[in-house]
């Protein structure tokens, strides 16, 4: 199961800065499987060109929680 919320604003409401929060089923992945499923998110949502164009990239937090 997959839930996802759009934050249009930070922490405390005063800059935009949007963000989409992802919650899924899963476990906890080691370090390197991590960063390989990072990077392919990173290429398929915003393309390498597109990201050094703009001098940004998209950052992934990941949080691993054994209760809901």
């Amino acid at each position: 199961m997959v839930f996802t919320r759009w934050h249009y604003f930070g922490e405390h409401g005063e800059k935009y800065h949007p963000h989409l929060n992802i919650l899924c089923d899963g476990g906890w992945l080691p370090e390197e499987q991590l960063a390989e499923l990072k990077d392919s998110i990173r290429r398929k949502l915003l393309p390498r060109s597109i990201a050094k164009g703009i001098g940004k990239d998209l950052e992934i937090q990941y949080r691993y929680s054994r209760s809901p």
